[in-house]
């Protein structure tokens, strides 16, 4: 396991995946990709739904059942936003800090959406950085 997240849209089927390596399909990726890149899920991920492996290697029976809310379940506002900022984070790729500001920004509005308190979220944020 990576000492930060690591999933990848790719929009333009240029890359490839060698072994370990796991493909996700399906509607809302860009909102999907925001969520597992979030701080909030990736302490999910490494306190509680690592499968073993190698250094704690995420398993895909482990990843489908991450509670990961629908994006059809959250307020469409909400799940909009979240996408709009995934969105420019793909445009501001190189400008760490920009990428950064915007993930922030995801964590903050999936914190609201999963009603987590101050002291639940700092904790998280604590516990990674």
């Amino acid at each position: 396991m990576s000492k930060s997240p690591s999933f990848v849209l790719d929009e333009k089927a240029e890359f490839y995946t060698i072994a370990p390596g796991n493909i996700i399909t399906g509607k809302h990726l860009k909102y999907l990709n925001a969520c597992l890149n979030s701080s909030i899920f990736y302490f999910a991920l490494r306190k509680y739904y690592m499968g073993g492996g190698i250094e704690g290697e995420l398993k895909t029976n482990r990843l489908l059942i991450l509670p990961v809310p629908k994006y059809e379940d959250l307020e469409y506002e909400n799940a909009q936003k979240i996408e709009d900022l995934y969105n420019k984070i793909l445009n501001n790729i190189g400008n760490k800090e920009i990428f950064n500001n915007y993930l922030n920004k995801i964590d903050s509005l999936l914190s609201g959406s999963l009603n987590l308190t101050e002291e639940e979220y700092s904790y998280i944020i604590n516990s990674i950085f």
